[in-house]
């Protein structure tokens, strides 16, 4: 995924799931982890007595930004009936060192439906 930060560096973002998100600035060529993988988030609203909904995953401990934050990044799934295989819609820092990744996959179209999952409320 391939992207342009505020001050209009090049960047492209690397997910490996289940394990970690990157961060690469083309020029001049730097690379950020942006955190390992720490399990997935629960859904914010669940009735008492039904069992949680899960739709990301919480990428957690990358690069520090500072000497007290480090990096970290919400992967969103989203359902995506027209893509052939996984693909990274997005990737926005939505506070310094807070990063969102939307995924579209067409398989969490039948998890949407099953009910197992509902959508994540973004920041």
């Amino acid at each position: 995924m391939k992207g342009t930060d505020a001050n209009g560096a090049a960047n492209a973002y690397s997910l490996c799931p289940y394990r970690k998100v990157e961060q690469y600035i083309l020029n001049p060529l730097l690379t950020f982890n942006l955190g390992r993988f720490e399990g997935w988030l629960p859904s914010e609203e669940v009735p008492a007595g039904e069992v949680d909904k899960y739709s990301a995953h919480l990428y957690a401990g990358g690069d520090s930004c500072s000497e007290t934050v480090s990096r970290v990044t919400t992967v969103i799934f989203e359902c995506n009936a027209t893509l052939e295989e996984p693909t990274v819609l997005s990737t926005r820092e939505v506070e310094m060192c807070d990063y969102e990744m939307v995924m579209g996959l067409k398989e969490w179209c039948d998890v949407e439906k099953s009910g197992l999952a509902v959508a994540y409320k973004r920041k």
